[in-house]
């Protein structure tokens, strides 16, 4: 039974993610200019915006945005409002897995043409992706609780390095109190973002009731804390602004002697190969899903049963297209989603709260 822990999951997943991509290259452009106040802006608009869209989502028992948008908006905003989110939850995974097809060239495989990596991922994502929602969280959970105490060893090895210099980390502190900036803002709270996917979710839980929000909140405040302070911390205040994957190259760096595997970049890359590509299957399911919402079949006609796999399919082509990006590209689009996909967030919420108001007046 799919129970209330596995909202927690979807959190983590995102916040485990957001540590590698893009964020931390963002966070790290603003150390001087008003990271740290963002980084404390963003978990307090991340508190409220949980707070606000589950406890309203609570109210609809087993629906998914498709039926709730079906009983209480207009035809064609209905249909505006679900082509928006299937390019937002597209272009997540698609990020992401192009992140990780360019991290994969640049320290494990070199000479591998790019196409081909980004297959090899593709016939995962696109065969799980299809699965029941169920499934895709229980597969979640099991890969969260098998990969979170490396991730943890990691850190806290990089932190009790010798080569470790707090001094920097001190440094950009003095620029504490800087104005904070909409794109570090943006960026911060793609950690948290992980709850919205219970636009589709929602559909498995028996009962669904969110606690704990000022301990997600704590949470999320540590992790991009650490997100933070521990490149500066192994790279130096200059010296960290350098790196486009800057938790990458911190593992990189670490060894560990009388281990299985001295180098902890082939450990790292391991853990987070699973994790990318778990975080691309809940992005891509919740996409393929209000795909198949638009897209109607009737139940016997031969056609529906195919069509899950048929758009997961457009999914592979237009992220095999997305391979023409080059780096600065990747880079630039990245920056763009995080701050679009905050101004959706918002607007998400403000629908469901107009949702919430149509179904008590009824």
């Amino acid at each position: 039974m799919v129970t209330n822990r596995y909202v927690y999951y979807l959190i983590a997943i995102n916040a485990l993610i957001s540590i590698i991509i893009y964020v931390p290259r963002i966070l790290l452009q603003h150390r001087f200019d008003g990271a740290w106040t963002s980084i404390l802006l963003a978990v307090l608009i991340s508190y409220l915006l949980i707070r606000w869209f589950t406890t309203l989502l609570a109210s609809f028992t087993r629906q998914g945005f498709p039926e709730m948008m079906k009983q209480h908006l207009p035809k064609w905003l209905n249909v505006f409002v679900q082509l928006v989110m299937i390019g937002l939850w597209f272009f997540a995974g698609g990020i992401t897995l192009l992140s990780f097809v360019d991290i994969t060239l640049r320290y494990i495989s070199p000479d591998v043409p790019a196409f081909m990596v980004m297959i090899g991922y593709l016939i995962v994502v696109c065969w799980a992706c299809t699965l029941n929602p169920a499934s895709i969280l229980f597969g979640l959970e099991i890969l969260l609780v098998l990969n979170c105490p490396i991730v943890a060893f990691f850190i806290i090895r990089a932190i009790t390095s010798p080569m470790f210099d707090w001094d920097a980390v001190l440094q950009t502190f003095t620029f504490s109190l800087q104005w904070p900036s909409f794109q570090a803002v943006a960026a911060a709270t793609f950690l948290f973002t992980g709850y919205i996917n219970l636009v589709v979710f929602n559909r498995v839980f028996e009962k669904f009731h969110m606690r704990g929000y000022l301990l997600i909140s704590l949470s999320g405040l540590l992790i991009l804390l650490l997100t933070m302070i521990v490149p500066i911390g192994m790279h130096g205040s200059m010296g960290v602004s350098t790196y486009v994957y800057p938790w990458f190259s911190l593992a990189d760096s670490i060894r560990v002697d009388m281990f299985l595997v001295e180098r902890l970049v082939f450990v790292f890359y391991l853990v987070y190969i699973s994790l990318f590509l778990i975080s691309t299957i809940v992005h891509w399911h919740v996409a393929q899903s209000l795909a198949r919402g638009l897209i109607r079949f009737p139940a016997a006609a031969r056609g529906s049963k195919y069509l899950p796999f048929g758009v997961v399919v457009v999914f592979a082509v237009a992220c095999m297209w997305m391979l023409k990006f080059n780096q600065e590209g990747l880079i630039r689009a990245g920056e763009i989603f995080l701050e679009i996909r905050l101004v959706a967030e918002f607007s998400f919420v403000l629908l469901i709260f107009y949702m919430y108001r149509k179904e008590k007046k009824k």
